[in-house]
C-alpha cells in the first residue's frame, strides 16, 4: 500500500527522467556471498551501469511496490 504524498519531479529533470526510463533494465544475476558462495539475484541497470544488486526477495517486494505506484491514485488522477 502506497501511503503519504507522491514524490514530485522537477520539470527541469523532464527529460532526463524519460531517457533514464528508457535505458533502464534488469537481468537475472548471482550474487556473491562473503563465504564465497553464491544466491540468486536481480540487477538493476541504467545504460550499462549498475544501479542495484537485489535478492530475489528484495526484487520481488520492489516488483509488487512498482505496480501499486501505478495504480495509486497519484499516477491515475
Amino acid at each position: 500500500m502506497i501511503t503519504g504524498r507522491p514524490f514530485r519531479a522537477k520539470p527541469e529533470w523532464y527529460w532526463q527522467n524519460i531517457d533514464g526510463g528508457l535505458l533502464t533494465y534488469s537481468r537475472p544475476g548471482l550474487m556473491e556471498k562473503p563465504d564465497g558462495s553464491t544466491e540468486p539475484a536481480v540487477i538493476i541497470f541504467r545504460d550499462k551501469f549498475v544501479l542495484s544488486v537485489l535478492t530475489i526477495e528484495d526484487a520481488i517486494r520492489l516488483a509488487d511496490q512498482l505496480i501499486d505506484s501505478t495504480e495509486s491514485p497519484a499516477t491515475n488522477g
